[in-house]
């Protein structure tokens, strides 16, 4: 059904999201590793764990099983 395609495709997404935010990540930390003292790149890996934080949570809801 056009649901399940769409539903589908949304997960496809996140998916991508979720990669793409544990490769920005793995920049980061990277980053920091030469720089310790950059307030910018904690606060960006610290966004970067919310928004992963928050898409784990809008899949993990969709398959929960009541």
């Amino acid at each position: 059904s056009t649901h399940c395609i769409s539903s589908a495709a949304s997960d496809v997404y996140k998916r991508q999201e979720l990669m793409q935010l544990s490769d920005a990540r793995a920049s980061i930390r990277k980053a920091l590793l030469t720089d310790e003292n950059n307030t910018d790149l904690l606060n960006l890996l610290d966004f970067t764990q919310q928004q992963e934080l928050k898409l784990l949570q809008q899949l993990y809801r969709q398959y929960q099983v009541i």
